[in-house]
């Protein structure tokens, strides 16, 4: 059941904020999306791709992504994963709201895309692509500095530098170093991983959303 997969919301933000806001509220969590809420009830969604170059003056109720689909805590995986699956809207996490439509909490897309996973499955080790899907006991992917980190377009974003890991022992986020000898970086959430192929770290992101994120000690304008 959902209510075994909710998480507290960790960051929200209004529709009156700013998109400068936005984009330093999503830079400083390692996130790339985050829920627009109002009077405590999930009203749409603000994405670091749909941000694009929006002037950080703009208010976020005029570019917030409306028709967020919500989940209820007594909803089956399998059902919210039929939700998702409908839903053409860029997210990490999917809100959880009660029978009146006031947000309790949040559960992360890729606890929904794995079924039958546990309640941590935010932070449990994620598995190989080339581990068969009844596998739930399989050891976690192995992640080292200089791995090719590639997109969904075969296409390569940079290598593994910095591994971030949180006190109990699961990858929270890394960063790819890039460019001309690596000069640069880019910090990635570790939901964006989808598995590894030999040395290669694959991921959702392309070049494209890549390219838009902030390197590593850029100040977000």
């Amino acid at each position: 059941m959902i209510r075994d997969l909710v998480n507290p919301v960790a960051e929200t933000i209004s529709p009156d904020e700013t998109v400068m806001t936005a984009r330093r509220r999503m830079e400083s969590q390692a996130i790339r999306s985050l829920l627009v809420v109002e009077n405590d009830r999930p009203i749409g969604l603000v994405s670091w791709r749909g941000l694009g170059q929006q002037d950080g003056g703009v208010p976020i109720r005029q570019v917030m992504q409306s028709g967020l689909p919500a989940l209820t805590d007594d909803m089956s995986i399998n059902d919210a994963a039929s939700v998702l699956a409908g839903s053409d809207v860029d997210f990490d996490q999917l809100p959880v709201v009660n029978e009146s439509g006031v947000l309790i909490g949040e559960v992360p897309r890729s606890a929904i895309m794995k079924r039958g996973v546990e309640a941590d499955a935010a932070t449990r080790p994620l598995r190989s692509m080339s581990e068969p899907d009844e596998a739930v006991s399989a050891p976690a992917i192995h992640i080292e500095q200089g791995m090719n980190v590639i997109g969904p377009d075969n296409d390569k974003l940079g290598s593994v530098d910095h591994i971030e890991v949180s006190p109990d022992g699961a990858i929270s986020a890394f960063s790819v170093k890039y460019g001309l000898l690596g000069r640069h970086s880019k910090r990635l959430p570790v939901d964006v991983i989808v598995g590894t192929r030999e040395d290669d770290l694959l991921v959702t992101i392309g070049q494209t959303e890549f390219k838009m994120l902030a390197d590593v000690g850029e100040e977000v304008v």
